[in-house]
């Protein structure tokens, strides 16, 4: 199995689809749909900002920039490249509508001429020139729906170019660039923090066991897991994007905490005089089952997130139950094995680690037994304060929340937020109502009325829909005068630009307006401001929509991938805690099954519950937004609060079915369980931390908080769980 899967791995898939993390079977969602369907993509563009020091407005450089226009237009997958050097626009003359290029580069007095018209053109302001008139922005168009197989070439392609053209200063934002950016990252931090991860947890191993071949048999053992995950994962074509890329991680921590209770209480058994043989099998009969609890408990706990109405959140969930199943059967059929067949320790070292857990042990025992009002009255008001910072955690993230402000992806996005118009785009899909057109003048003065509301407000840009046709016209028709620029209200003018504009037939559509003349398009770049502003935003444009246009003639809906997204993180809050609470109801039928004492039910919850609340305080003080990424925090705290609170209630209930008292019992598992767990929870800790290594945002908040939870998971494990125990299980 360990070789098929080996010889898998090779197949593995990476992918970053922002598509599939919007939500499934959502209204929105078939609103976004039915605009794809029936316009051209709204991310299917490139922007190359590019500055010069002699100036934009030089004849020397809108050449080069022409050339390297041209050139840009011959990569496969692109269809059309625009700069302001090779710009036209359209002019009445007598014999009709001709095209005209923007810049005569022969000409030095119209050269100027055309210099300051271009700058005066809202249509440029903004969009092709930046605000400061330092830089020139070159759009590129790929084909519709262009295959993320593509992206690659594109990218690389541009790479070069950017190279050979060796401009002053250049700045690239767009879906092909960002998306075989970020993949190109997921796959080298993959390898880099499994890496580091596995060197971390190698150097703690050899620290606390002391025995190489202890150290081989566990080492080995969680290596053999991932592998055989991955290669499934690779079999399967499971995609590796943003959230899975956390798999060979969360391996290794699940397979690590597994065999280091099978290991330490086949050493504890051995220490006793037992025979290996008789160490084993109760190793097995303890914390074989106590360990398929703990892998049932968090396979739930991964499980819920199928619940969430988004796919890679869904897929992350489901796959991620797959692997702590892997890992527990690795455990129990390799490591098992292994110790049965030679078990690796050695005297030495049985006693030196036996006393010095002991004693620490001993410590907890104590602290608990002597502070047990005050540590309850602590954890209360921790409760409070964590409930009050949960409440803070925001959702307020940017479309590309994930990713570094130091990378130059994000770099580039805010550079064309501060200097243009802005990259996310706002769109809306407009409705003639029945016995309406299109071309009609009472359906066009109303979106005039709509889009003169929309450019009142300074974090949109100019805004482009059928309104564009007819002030373009309107220049047109006035010697080509930019003040003519603007949406004439008069139905007679209108009626004689319809002429001109059925000559144009089939150009048009796709563009601003369906193939099917059943609805039209207005679109326009926007500053991104966070999801929460962006909500509140569309729900005042959607109020002023239905006090102020007539509902008999235009009706809107908006739509496109930037309102998707935005719905998106605010919809993950709300499946996170679904999912949360199905997991708490389904592992609390669990623990009642098996412990059929509502006591211990309700103990077994306090413990699972306050390192939740300590990440979910930790994001809401420490303004760390809640986001796909982020979001699968609470799943992997309590998938590792759960596993330590099993085995300590467990023993406890054993020892509680030898006859001993509450005292005796409590003691003993303490000393049983604290070694593994505290073992457990240093490896993990410091397994987690590589992820601080990652350049993606959220992967770096979900190494910081797993660490801080770890370390409050022990403290309720070891300090509040027994205070509640004596609290609610009476001598």
């Amino acid at each position: 199995m360990v070789i098929w899967s080996f010889f898998q791995l090779p197949k593995l898939n990476f992918n970053y689809d922002i598509e599939r993390f919007f939500p499934n079977g959502d209204p929105d969602l078939e609103h976004y749909n039915t605009f794809r369907k029936a316009f051209l993509a709204d991310d299917n563009f490139i922007f190359i900002s590019i500055a010069n020091k002699d100036g934009i407005f030089n004849r020397e450089f809108l050449n080069k920039l022409d050339s390297f226009s041209n050139e840009c237009s011959k990569i496969p997958g692109v269809e059309q490249s625009l700069a302001i050097s090779n710009l036209k626009y359209p002019l009445k003359t007598t014999f009709g509508l001709m095209q005209f290029d923007v810049f005569d580069l022969e000409n030095q007095t119209d050269f100027v001429e055309d210099s300051l018209r271009l700058v005066s053109d809202p249509r440029i302001k903004g969009s092709f020139l930046s605000h400061d008139l330092k830089h020139t922005n070159v759009m590129l168009f790929t084909e519709a729906f262009v295959k993320q197989s593509s992206y690659f070439p594109i990218n690389e392609k541009l790479a070069q170019l950017e190279r050979d053209f060796n401009f002053d200063e250049v700045h690239i934002v767009g879906k092909v660039n960002t998306v075989s950016t970020i993949i190109k990252m997921i796959r080298s931090e993959l390898f880099l923090y499994t890496g580091i991860s596995s060197i971390l947890i190698l150097i703690l191993l050899i620290i606390i066991y002391r025995r190489l071949p202890a150290v081989l048999y566990a080492f080995t053992s969680v290596v053999l897991g991932l592998i055989i995950f991955m290669g499934l994962l690779a079999w399967w074509g499971q995609p590796i994007d943003i959230l899975s890329a956390l798999f060979p991680i969360l391996m290794l921590v699940v397979g690590m905490s597994d065999i280091v209770h099978i290991m330490t209480k086949h050493h504890d058994e051995l220490k006793k005089g037992k025979t290996n043989d008789e160490a084993v099998w109760q190793t097995v009969k303890e914390i074989g089952f106590a360990t398929l609890l703990t892998s049932l408990t968090t396979g739930i706990g991964f499980a819920s997130l199928a619940s969430a109405s988004i796919i890679p959140i869904r897929e992350f969930g489901l796959t991620a139950a797959l692997g702590v199943f892997v890992a527990y059967l690795t455990v129990m059929l390799f490591t098992v094995s292994l110790l049965r067949i030679r078990p690796p320790w050695g005297a030495k070292y049985k006693k030196s680690s036996g006393d010095f857990w002991h004693k620490w042990m001993d410590r907890c025992y104590h602290f608990t037994l002597k502070n047990g009002r005050l540590i309850a009255g602590f954890s209360v008001l921790l409760f409070f304060i964590c409930l009050y910072g949960i409440f803070q955690i925001s959702t307020d993230t940017s479309i590309l929340g994930d990713v570094s402000a130091k990378d130059r992806v994000r770099k580039d996005f805010s550079f064309f937020e501060e200097n243009y118009n802005g990259v996310r785009q706002y769109e809306v899909m407009l409705f003639p109502q029945e016995g309406i057109a299109l071309d009609d003048y009472s359906f066009l003065n109303e979106l005039n009325k709509f889009d003169q509301y929309i450019q009142s407000n300074e974090i949109f840009g100019h805004a482009v829909s059928p309104l564009t046709l007819y002030a373009s016209l309107n220049v047109a028709y006035n010697s080509n005068k930019i003040d003519y620029y603007y949406f004439p209200e008069n139905s007679s003018t209108i009626k004689k630009y319809n002429r001109d504009l059925r000559l144009a037939g089939e150009n048009l559509s796709g563009t601003f307006i369906s193939k099917d003349k059943s609805m039209a398009r207005y679109s326009c770049k926007v500053k991104d401001l966070g999801a929460n502003t962006m909500k509140d935003l569309y729900k005042e444009i959607r109020k002023w929509a239905d006090k102020n246009l007539d509902a008999e003639i235009i009706k809107i809906q908006q739509t496109g991938s930037a309102v998707m997204i935005d719905k998106n993180n605010i919809l993950i809050r709300r499946a996170l805690f679904s999912g949360l609470g199905i997991a708490f109801v389904l592992i609390s039928l669990l623990m009642s099954f098996l412990f059929r004492d509502f006591r211990l039910i309700v103990i077994s919850i306090i413990p699972n519950i306050f390192p939740l609340l300590v990440a979910g305080a930790v994001m809401g003080f420490a303004g760390i937004e809640l986001k796909a990424s982020t979001s699968i925090i609470f799943t992997l705290a309590f998938g590792i609060a759960v596993d330590d609170t099993i085995h300590l209630l467990t023993k406890l209930k054993l020892e509680l079915s030898k006859g001993l008292s509450r005292e005796e019992a409590l003691k003993n598992a303490l000393h049983e369980t604290g070694k593994a767990i505290c073992i457990t929870s240093i490896i993990l800790f410091f397994g987690f931390l590589s992820l601080l290594f990652s350049s993606f945002v959220g992967t770096y908040y979900v190494g910081l908080l797993v660490s801080i939870t770890l370390f409050s998971a022990v403290l309720a494990d070891l300090i509040i769980a027994p205070v509640f125990i004596r609290m609610l299980m009476k001598e």
